[in-house]
């Protein structure tokens, strides 16, 4: 039998706008079709910000007829749980989990993730690879980049820009590295993390602060223009430049990014000119979301997408408010934080 302490599970929820708390709760059980996770570790990411900051509440899902529907409410919600990017061991298994054991390595989607340990939908998780370590087991992005390469594709002898080179940036640089292009361009506002993206694979980089980007591209591709641009920065002021640097006619522009603060931008003209293809490449794009997944951890454990080193910044559970803090003010040097939690 468990003792008191063993009973309880310690939860980061956010209970005013940029302040979160540790709160003890019981342990929840888990349902039909659940497991319960002791979370070893959980990745910081931009898109849970707005709801840290208290600009925006929690995502929800209902179902609209036969499809299941994705929103974020407006109105922010205290307190509540965040963190998608979980990994642990499995400590329970729910009534009809056979897939399962107590005592495997998973990760998978969370509505919690920052705590002692979180239910998750044994349908939507899977086995960590036993060589990739559960604190570089960042599943939710590495199925993203993994998404994200498979859409773009390049063709042998393509000009291929990606726009922003943060973490997800850089992890796309490093694979798409591995393909026949050209040219890998990587843009960024910061030189620190150009030298990132040519480590990573990039073969030119370009700060849109120093260099006319239009000249620059138009120098790169004897003014053709490049065949594929991705915009990874968040900002409608990156999927401008994309709109500048595409080449004309069938062109394709990815745009994986969640742009969460307004800007005015004009993208009339370029999009009228050049008629390129836009092309959504959020989680929802991906034919099969867990074997992505799969695809994405055998890639880590496998070298394609170098996490460890891009891994810049390591919290304490008992320090997650830092952490959000840290990653809002975005200082330099910053790449990818993540939470560990023992």
């Amino acid at each position: 039998m468990e003792d008191g302490c063993e009973m309880k599970a310690r939860i980061a929820k956010v209970t005013a706008p940029c302040k979160l708390e540790i709160v003890e709760e019981d342990k929840p059980k888990p349902g039909p079709g659940e497991v319960l996770v002791r979370v070893k570790s959980c990745g910081l990411c931009h898109t849970d910000l707005p709801i840290f900051q208290g600009r925006k509440g929690p995502f929800e899902r209902k179902m609209v007829g036969e499809y299941e529907v994705t929103f974020q409410r407006d109105n922010p919600e205290f307190p509540y749980a965040i963190g998608h990017e979980p990994a642990g061991v499995v400590e329970e298994v729910g009534p009809g989990v056979t897939k399962f054991k107590v005592g495997d390595r998973v990760a998978g989607p969370s509505a919690a993730g920052f705590a002692t340990h979180t239910i998750m939908e044994a349908r939507k998780i899977v086995r960590v690879p036993d060589e990739l370590p559960l604190d570089l087991t960042l599943a939710e992005p590495l199925m993203c980049v993994t998404s994200i390469v498979r859409a773009a594709n390049p063709e042998i002898g393509d000009y291929v820009a990606v726009i922003g080179a943060g973490f997800m940036g850089l992890l796309v640089d490093a694979a798409l590295a591995k393909y026949p292009v050209r040219e890998l361009i990587a843009l960024d506002f910061i030189d620190e993390r150009l030298d990132w993206a040519r480590k990573m694979g990039a073969t030119i980089t370009i700060n849109p602060r120093k260099e006319n980007v239009q000249e620059r591209i138009a120098e790169i591709t004897n003014g053709r223009g490049v065949d594929i641009a991705i915009d990874i920065t968040g900002r409608y002021g990156g999927l401008d430049l994309a709109t500048k640097m595409i080449k004309v006619g069938r062109g394709k522009i990815l745009i994986p990014s969640y742009y969460g603060q307004p800007e005015t931008v004009d993208l009339g003209t370029e999009l009228m000119l050049k008629s390129p293809v836009i092309h959504s490449t959020h989680p929802a794009y991906s034919r099969d979301y867990l074997y992505d997944v799969e695809t994405g951890l055998w890639a880590a454990a496998k070298g394609v997408f170098p996490i460890g080193d891009l891994i810049t910044h390591r919290f304490r559970f008992e320090d997650t408010d830092e952490a959000f803090e840290v990653l809002a003010s975005n200082p330099q040097g910053y790449i990818k934080g993540i939470v560990t939690i023992d």
